[in-house]
C-alpha cells in the first residue's frame, strides 16, 4: 500500500496530503487495522464468478483463468462516528497491465450510504 522507496508514515502523509477532510481517527484507525493481513472468511455473494486466494491457499487458479484481473483489499478503516471511511484498493489487470493500479479511497456517509469523496494514487502500471 505504498512505494518501495517510502515508509507507512510517510505514504500516510501523501494520503493525508491529498484528502485533506481526512480526519486523524480515520488514519489512527487505519494503521492499527492494517497491521496485519487477514483472510476473507466469508463467501461473498455474486453472479459474477469469483476465486479467493492468500498466503495460506495460494492454489492454482481454476481451468480457464488464466488472464484473471486481482483485487487487493486494506481493511476499512473509520472515524469514531463511522461516518469517514477509508480503503486501499489494487487491481491488477489481466489482460491490459496499463489499467493496473493502487488507490487509497475516501468515503463519508450520506442518507444513510458511503459515498466516494475522493482518492489518493499509489501506483500506475505505465505500458512501454
Amino acid at each position: 500500500m505504498r512505494g518501495n522507496d517510502e515508509t507507512p508514515t510517510e505514504r500516510l502523509a501523501i494520503v493525508k496530503r491529498d484528502l485533506p477532510e481526512l480526519e486523524e481517527t480515520t488514519l489512527f484507525d487505519f494503521k492499527l487495522k492494517n497491521q496485519r493481513c487477514l483472510e476473507i472468511e466469508k463467501r461473498i455473494s455474486t453472479e459474477s464468478p469469483y476465486f479467493l486466494f492468500g498466503a495460506d491457499h495460494a492454489e492454482q487458479l481454476p481451468s480457464g483463468w488464466e488472464h484473471a484481473d486481482f483485487f487487493y483489499f486494506s481493511r476499512a478503516a473509520f472515524n469514531a462516528q463511522q461516518t469517514q471511511a477509508l480503503v486501499h484498493i489494487s487491481f491488477m489487470s489481466g489482460t491490459n497491465g496499463a489499467d493496473s493500479g493502487g488507490k487509497y479511497f475516501l468515503f463519508k456517509k450520506q442518507g444513510g450510504k458511503r459515498v466516494a469523496k475522493g482518492s489518493s494514487n499509489v501506483w500506475q502500471l505505465v505500458s512501454r
